[in-house]
Parts: C-alpha cells; sequence; structure tokens
C-alpha cells in the first residue's frame, strides 16, 4: 500500500472540503485529512509518517502564537528534518517562513488586519518546473489567492 499524503486543514471557520476532495479526485493517491485547530494534533501525532504533507490556509495569523500553531510548528520540523516534503499554501507558507525565521506581517500594516481593504485577492497561474511529489514537469494550475499578511 502507498504512503498516504496528509492534509493539515488550519481552516478556522469553514473547513477546506472542496480543496482537499478536489486533490483526491485529481490523484488518486490515498490521502489523510486533519484539522488541528479543532482537532489538536493528536489525529496527526496517532497516524503513520504521510509520504509528505501539505498545509493549507487559515484566517488566523502566524503571529497569533496559539497553542495548536506552535505544535504544529514543532510537528512538521520533524518531518523537515527527515526530508519529508511539506509544502504550505499560505497560512502554510506562513507557518514555515516564521518557524525558519522569517517575520510575517500586514500588507498594509497601517490597516485593521480584519478590514477586509487590506486583503488582496486574485489569481495566479503556477507551472510545475521538475517533476516531484505529485506533480508533473509542466503541468499548469490556475490558483486563487487572498494575501492580508
Amino acid at each position: 500500500m502507498k504512503k498516504p499524503l496528509c492534509v493539515i486543514d488550519c481552516a478556522i471557520k469553514e473547513p477546506c472540503y472542496d480543496s482537499f476532495n478536489r486533490l483526491v479526485e485529481r490523484f488518486q493517491h490515498p490521502f489523510l485529512y486533519h484539522r488541528p485547530p479543532f482537532q489538536g494534533m493528536a489525529s496527526l501525532e496517532k497516524y503513520p509518517e504521510a509520504k509528505a504533507y501539505i498545509i493549507f490556509g487559515s484566517a488566523s495569523s502566524v503571529n497569533d502564537r496559539l497553542e495548536w500553531q506552535i505544535q504544529l510548528s514543532k510537528f512538521i520540523q520533524t518531518k523537515l528534518e527527515k526530508g519529508i516534503p511539506v509544502m504550505g499554501i499560505c497560512f502554510g507558507h506562513q507557518l514555515m517562513a516564521d518557524f525558519f525565521g522569517g517575520r510575517v506581517d500586514l500588507c498594509n500594516p497601517k490597516k485593521d488586519p480584519k478590514d477586509e481593504k487590506n486583503t488582496f485577492v486574485g489569481n495566479r497561474e503556477i507551472e510545475i518546473l521538475k517533476n516531484g511529489f505529485i506533480f508533473e514537469k509542466g503541468e499548469k494550475f490556475k490558483v486563487f489567492k487572498v494575501h492580508s499578511e
């Protein structure tokens, strides 16, 4: 049996089931799904190690330093140290940037972080540059982007 890919959904409002389901449909590979903001880390820690980890976005900020964020950061550190691939999307990449010493700030620090005018919304096309993980070189995807930090 193939090692599963693990999706870590950090949404604090509505879960990202649609994104998870699209991954499952597209890649025909076993997946695990976890929600640390609501389930804590126990669900992640009790399963065998995944082939790779994908960390989804969140309306929370890595600067909140919530307990689940701290625990998730430590969990991901152990995976990275073992050479296991980790892909962070939005909050996920901010969590990793923070872990490695980067700084995550508001796009416009003069505005309230909850003000929608502080958020940049749009689409971006990405192209896979080399085979790896579950992607093939040359594949192109349009992804939705929303940024306030």
